[in-house]
């Protein structure tokens, strides 16, 4: 399905009956990463997948993708269809506009998860390679795409799941050179929302990798109260829609039905 967002088409996938559950994907990533958790929950929950600006079958939307403009499409996509209620479910970048959406959208969001995601902004370093990502990009978007998704998964996971990596690196490759820049501008701007999640009121998970190379437990964990936000840490690296994909389920399950 596609909706036009100022005057571009955004792919979506909307199919399952019951409560509403919106999944945003990450960075070089697109919407057919939750198809096969979806389909486990279709039977009792409808399922929004979005393909983010720039990513998938989206087109892209400006030279810099921020998270507050990602999450405003997101959030005026979901009043198109007349949804009052949902969760919300963001894999790392995903997981960057959905607490975007939290200053947009609050009372109609109820629950926010956030998989291989953090609230803090980037950390200098962060920012740093980010601008040589940029670099990179420029200089050859395939050898940049190839490497980089590599490096998503932990050490042990990279020839476990060789096949797995290859396909995702070749759907990878559909993302447009100005979309691969432009997310990579928009996450390096983006603002701390630890205060804003701390303060909605709705259900609140974290899950998180234990080789997890891109965002580091401890880090990601600094400044959250374990007793206003559950933390989980699964066995995997920054894909564990991959990587560890049965407790990740599980875990989506468990809080789709608090």
């Amino acid at each position: 399905m596609v909706y036009n967002y100022k005057g571009i088409d955004v792919f979506y996938k909307d199919f399952g009956e019951g409560d509403v559950s919106v999944f945003l994907h990450g960075y070089m990533e697109e919407h057919s990463i939750w198809d096969e958790l979806c389909k486990k929950i279709a039977h009792k929950n409808r399922c929004i997948i979005i393909d983010l600006f720039g990513h998938g079958k989206t087109q892209s939307f400006a030279y810099v993708h921020t998270m507050e403009e990602m999450a405003l499409m997101v959030t005026n996509l979901i009043d198109y269809l007349g949804i009052k209620q949902y969760k919300v479910f963001g894999h790392s970048m995903g997981g960057y506009v959905a607490l975007a959406m939290i200053e947009i959208t609050t009372p109609k969001m109820t629950h926010i998860c956030l998989i291989n995601s953090t609230p803090h902004p980037d950390s200098l370093d962060r920012i740093n390679n980010r601008n040589r990502a940029i670099l990179a990009i420029k200089k050859s978007k395939d050898v940049f795409i190839s490497m980089a998704v590599s490096n998503l998964f932990s050490f042990e996971s990279r020839t476990l799941f060789e096949n797995e990596i290859n396909k995702i690196k070749l759907k990878a490759s559909s993302t447009t050179l100005q979309g691969l820049i432009a997310a990579q501008e928009g996450m390096k701007l983006r603002k701390s929302r630890l205060d804003t999640l701390l303060a909605f009121k709705g259900e609140k998970l974290v899950v998180l990798g234990t080789n997890d190379p891109v965002l580091n437990v401890l880090d990601v964990a600094k400044g959250i109260p374990k007793n206003e936000i559950d933390i989980k840490i699964l066995k995997g690296g920054h894909m564990l829609f991959v990587e560890n994909k049965s407790d990740l389920t599980k875990e989506v399950v468990y809080f789709i039905d608090k």
